[in-house]
């Protein structure tokens, strides 16, 4: 989900040489005033979905940070993981967004995997994520944002929260485990799993300075950044603290937080309460998946 300029070459790459491209005729385009959205005829109705959330995302996010991208996004409805993935995305990522600067703007580009293959793909979550990268990275010509800031928005604007996230960063503070923001400040894990526990830690320690500095701050901390202003300098003027001190400080409120683990642990009772929280989960999970197949066999039954 970075923003590269590789990213770009591989899609230009993956439309000119691939075999899929001999039947390119099957790949369609509708546009809004702000996107292009481009898809095959099986994701006819995805990519009419996808347009209206873009827009009125579009509408949200630009708002929210005080930021309008120069050039419309171009928005790719993969068909498949296969053919995703030959777009170059890992093979656990269900979409990725870059912003390439060129002498008259940049170049907007949103890859996403069509829900119609993966009912785990929840299609308003990676619109608003993805978009959320586009629209930060036309702010950033010189300074620098660091990867698990960048990744924390994301998932704010998407409403990415979900209870796995807590017992993950949970787990890991309690095992020493979690990463320090300097590891993730430039780019994330390739492994999957160690992927996922830095964005979950990245919406954790964003969502603890939303409770503790505001929205405003984290605004100005971006403006800061974007102007070039070097990072703990950055940090300083806009919510009082440098970078070490807001680890310090995140820290602390996982302690408190997950005070109450410790307690368990040393009761053993952890053993009990662990599975039953998996299976809360899972439950939780199965019934989602659920509501949506039936959402999508009525939509198939009326359109498809």
């Amino acid at each position: 989900m970075g923003v590269t300029r590789y990213l770009k070459i591989l899609i230009i790459g993956y439309f000119v040489f691939h075999p899929f491209n001999l039947w390119a005729d099957k790949w369609q385009s509708i546009q809004s005033q702000h996107f292009v959205v481009h898809f095959t005829e099986l994701d006819k109705k995805v990519a009419e979905r996808t347009i209206q959330i873009a827009e009125d995302a579009y509408r949200t996010i630009t708002a929210e940070f005080e930021i309008t991208p120069e050039k419309p996004t171009s928005i790719f409805v993969f068909p498949s993981r296969k053919e995703i993935n030959n777009a170059g995305l890992q093979d656990w990522a269900v979409g990725q967004a870059s912003v390439t600067r060129q002498a008259s703007g940049c170049d907007n580009i949103i890859l996403i995997q069509s829900p119609r293959s993966n009912l785990r793909i929840t299609l308003e979550k990676i619109i608003r994520h993805e978009l959320t990268h586009i629209v930060l990275g036309a702010v950033f010509k010189k300074g620098y944002l660091p990867r698990w800031l960048n990744e924390g928005l994301a998932m704010y604007e998407a409403k990415e929260w979900e209870f796995a996230n807590n017992i993950k960063v949970g787990e890991t503070y309690l095992t020493k485990k979690l990463f320090p923001l300097s590891c993730i400040t430039y780019t994330f894990p390739n492994d999957e799993a160690q992927a996922q526990l830095a964005y979950a830690q990245s919406f954790d320690v964003l969502l603890f300075m939303m409770n503790k500095y505001g929205k405003d701050k984290i605004i100005r901390l971006i403006k800061e950044l974007a102007s070039g202003t070097e990072l703990d300098l950055a940090f300083k003027k806009s919510l009082g603290v440098n970078l070490s001190e807001l680890e310090i400080a995140w820290q602390k409120s996982l302690k408190k937080r997950f005070n109450w683990v410790c307690v368990i642990t040393n009761s053993y009772l952890i053993w009990i309460m662990f599975p039953v929280l998996c299976l809360v989960v899972y439950i939780i999970k199965r019934h989602q998946v659920i509501k949506k197949l039936k959402r999508w066999e009525e939509e198939e039954g009326e359109d498809w």
